[in-house]
């Protein structure tokens, strides 16, 4: 269509042409209204039931909370009464606490009062205490130099006493020591005067024995034709008292002897090395059992040199033994008079712990 020309639809001047697309028109409009009406009515109907299930799902929801509201309601109805219970109860038992602390307190404020005041009077009585105290110090002090002086006197007392009971100790001692052997000085003579007197007796004895034994002879081959036995008569072999021990030789004797054998070089002297008859020996060679002849023992197959080593041994080795006053001056000597000296000491020590 060339521009600028009128539509012939809608030309005024054609009226059969302008009826025909008004009423399609028309029906296109009440066919779009029909279903826009539809779709309005069914868009209503489904927001309506949207809107009533959002109604019954508000309602169930409020009357839940409802429930729900009114159980914690109850529960702290519940809480609140318990509650409320327990802080009456613990009122009450503050406010009996709080008696009590006031008691308490009053009892304290009393007793603080009265210690207060006893404290004021023992600081007075003690301060006279001190006072006193302090002249007693320095009464003590005077007493104590006065004593501390008289000690000092006493001291010297004592040391000098002392000294004099050292020096009547030594000469008590020396007495005693002279006393020892003086007693067996007289027991070794007394000894040997009884032997004497008793070998005496003993020869009387044995002469009238014999007599009585060849009466007894004569009388039984004479008189009565009877042959005659010579009875036992031990006695008459026996020399000296009866049970008398033989002489034992001292280990100092012996230590003695094997030094002045190692320093002569000759075999030592000694009349009574030789072993004696026995006591109870008798004629036959029989006698009393147990009765030992006089006579010291030798020293046997034992070697001089053996015996001369363990007493130089027993010197070295057992110094602690000896008294300190032994060991300066025998420290100065040499040789045996060294060695014999210090097996002296030994020995009175041994003897002194065997009376001990």
């Amino acid at each position: 269509m060339p521009v600028g020309m009128p539509d012939p639809w809608i030309f005024p001047g054609n009226p059969g042409l302008c009826s025909f697309p008004q009423e399609t028109f028309e029906q296109e409009r009440r066919e779009m209204l029909e279903n826009r009406r539809k779709k309005w009515d069914e868009t209503i109907r489904a927001q309506n039931e949207q809107h009533l299930e959002f109604l019954r799902g508000r309602m169930e929801r409020a009357e839940e909370f409802e429930r729900h509201l009114e159980e914690l309601q109850d529960q702290d109805v519940a809480n609140y009464d318990r509650m409320k219970l327990q802080l009456e109860k613990d009122v009450q038992y503050l406010e009996r606490k709080l008696q009590e602390m006031k008691g308490i307190f009053h009892l304290n404020k009393v007793k603080l009062e009265y210690n207060l005041e006893v404290l004021r009077q023992q600081d007075l009585e003690n301060s006279t205490l001190r006072s006193f105290q302090k002249r007693r110090i320095t009464r003590l002090q005077g007493a104590l130099s006065n004593l501390n002086s008289r000690l000092e006197k006493q001291e010297r007392k004592f040391r000098e006493e002392k000294q004099s009971l050292e020096c009547d100790r030594e000469r008590l001692k020396g007495q005693q020591e002279e006393t020892r052997s003086r007693m067996r000085h007289f027991s070794v003579t007394g000894l040997a005067q009884f032997r004497r007197v008793w070998l005496v007796n003993e020869e009387e004895a044995k002469e009238l024995i014999r007599k009585a034994l060849e009466a007894d002879r004569l009388i039984h081959i004479q008189q009565l034709g009877i042959p005659w036995e010579e009875p036992l008569h031990w006695f008459l072999e026996n020399v000296g008292p009866l049970g008398e021990k033989p002489e034992k030789r001292t280990a100092l004797r012996a230590a003695r002897e094997a030094l002045e054998e190692e320093n002569s070089g000759k075999p030592p002297e000694d009349g009574k090395g030789k072993k004696k008859k026995g006591l109870g020996s008798g004629k036959e060679g029989k006698g009393i059992p147990g009765k030992a002849g006089l006579g010291s023992r030798p020293l046997g197959n034992v070697p001089k040199e053996t015996i001369r080593r363990i007493l130089e041994l027993l010197r070295d080795e057992s110094g602690f033994l000896m008294e300190k006053e032994l060991l300066k001056p025998l420290q100065e000597l040499e040789g045996p008079p060294d060695t014999l000296g210090k097996i002296r000491s030994l020995f009175q020590v041994r003897r002194d712990l065997g009376r001990e």
